[in-house]
């Protein structure tokens, strides 16, 4: 897992800005699980992560939900060694 960035992502309710919590690679993909920055009690979203050619990242929307699922279970399992490893 890498350190903490952030990330701003725009829709049409405006520009939010994201801390990029943790990434992980599964399955030949990396993959970035993001939380509000800001909030007290944040739901994390999970987005396919990669970096343009200066380091930027860029992130993509997960729209299978078999993906999103085995993401998903990834994910949990790697915090919850983190938090057994604290």
């Amino acid at each position: 897992m890498r350190p903490e960035f952030t990330i701003t992502i725009e829709d049409e309710t405006g520009a939010r800005e994201y801390e990029i919590l943790a990434t992980i690679e599964y399955d030949d993909t990396e993959y970035a699980a993001l939380v509000p920055v800001g909030e007290e009690e944040p739901e994390a979203l999970i987005y396919r992560y990669s970096e343009d050619a200066h380091g930027v990242p860029e992130i993509e929307p997960i729209d299978d939900e078999d993906e999103f699922a085995e993401v998903l279970e990834v994910f949990t399992q790697a915090l919850e060694e983190l938090d057994e490893d604290e």
